[in-house]
């Protein structure tokens, strides 16, 4: 398991790699990441192949990418990217991110700035590559994740909508969908089995 704390008291945030011990019951430190002072890690994915782990840093506004050593609980860092074009240059918060179904492909949701960043994932190194910037059709996208239906869905706080997104996988591009869900400051999203 992996828990990203901000470090907001003492701007010393970090990623916890945990190994869960079935017999005990209980999580043990296998590594630790400190991110770089006020960047505020703020959640992580994890790729198909339980190689490579993404995450996002709110305050830095940036994907990270980590190898990740399955059986030392061992991270490393490979690389750092922005989360918002050069071309930002106001206030952001990165909030959410994602690994799509196929594992080939990064989503990052940003606040403030209300954008979604895709990347293209190296299959062959992990590595990430920024293939555009869309924008989330709302306030505020809190929280994003695919749905069963291969959609990408996103929840915008502060417009109080969900807005679905047909995600095609070859091309990484986002296109919204007309049915979109209006609802009182959605911060999450889970789906029902049928």
């Amino acid at each position: 398991m992996f828990a990203c704390a901000q470090g907001r008291g003492n701007g010393y945030g970090q990623m916890r790699a945990l190994k869960y011990d079935q017999e005990t019951g209980s999580f043990a430190e296998a590594d630790r990441f400190l991110s770089r002072t006020w960047d505020e890690p703020r959640h992580a994915a994890v790729h198909p192949n339980n190689r490579w782990v993404y995450m996002c840093e709110e305050k830095g506004n940036k994907v990270l990418y980590f190898d990740f050593d399955q059986e030392t609980g061992k991270l490393k860092a490979l690389q750092e990217l922005s989360t918002v074009p050069e071309t930002v240059t106001g206030y952001s918060d990165a909030s959410e991110v994602s690994v799509d179904p196929t594992g080939q492909w990064v989503l990052v949701s940003n606040r403030y700035t209300d954008i979604l960043s895709v990347y293209r994932i190296d299959p062959l190194t992990g590595y990430l590559r920024v293939t555009g910037f869309y924008p989330c059709l709302g306030k505020t996208p809190r929280f994003c994740c695919f749905g069963p239906d291969g959609r990408y869905y996103v929840a915008n706080e502060d417009s109080d909508t969900i807005v679905p997104f047909a995600f095609d996988s070859v091309t990484g591009q986002l296109l919204p969908a007309l049915d979109i869900v209006h609802t009182g400051s959605p911060v999450c999203i889970t789906f029902r089995e049928n």
